[in-house]
């Protein structure tokens, strides 16, 4: 039956709950985020418990930062849902923010537990990057970055953040700011690496990064 449950959670049973799913979908690539919750909202209305819309909803209110929303909504469609990874992957952000270090609270009761092997996925390694930071757990992030980078020369936004946030020191920065600025050289070239990205993981880095951001945070 949970089976049989999970998989009902990712069809859409009318015609007009997968073309507002679709509408919000584009509004959220378009990064138009208001307008891509309304129409989000209104096709769980119709279809309530519906899995890849309840996914979407809990990706903005991360990027809207409206964590206690988004840690609820995990914990209410995880249980229909055990084998989704975008929302595993999403739990990983929510408790960067909400989780305090050495005991739990209400907050992240319920939600799964960050554990090895790390998201082999850019946008979700770096969620994990966030909550080692937050738990203070500054050789982990750096075993990670040995691990994942060197193999992955396409991760620009992956080094963007290790340069601004994980203190490796002025030659490793160097290092990691000339890959950036070889990696953001060909605009055309990146966005294509995230067209190819975004379809194989569901959409979920949309929002976290663009060209445009990466290039201001390292000018």
């Amino acid at each position: 039956m949970s089976r049989l449950l999970a998989h009902a959670g990712t069809l859409f049973f009318r015609q007009e709950t997968s073309d507002l799913y679709q509408d919000g979908l584009r509004l959220l690539i378009e990064r138009k985020l208001p307008e891509a919750r309304e129409r989000f909202e209104q096709a769980l209305s119709r279809e309530p418990g519906q899995v890849l819309v309840i996914t979407r909803l809990v990706q903005l209110d991360l990027l809207q930062q409206r964590w206690d929303s988004a840690a609820a909504r995990i914990r209410e469609v995880l249980p229909f849902a055990p084998q989704s990874q975008e929302l595993r992957y999403f739990a990983i952000r929510v408790l960067a923010e909400l989780e305090e270090p050495g005991r739990e609270t209400q907050a992240v009761r319920g939600l799964p537990p960050v554990r090895r092997p790390f998201p082999a996925e850019e946008v979700p390694f770096v969620f994990v990057l966030e909550y080692l930071k937050k738990a203070g757990k500054t050789d982990e992030i750096r075993a990670a970055l040995r691990e994942f980078l060197p193999s992955r020369p396409e991760w620009i936004h992956a080094r963007v953040w290790a340069m601004l946030n994980a203190g490796l020191g002025a030659s490793a920065n160097k290092t990691l700011k000339n890959e950036i600025d070889r990696g953001l050289k060909n605009r055309d070239r990146f966005e294509k690496i995230l067209e190819k990205t975004m379809k194989r993981t569901q959409y979920h880095w949309i929002g976290h990064f663009s060209y445009e951001g990466l290039v201001n945070q390292v000018r």
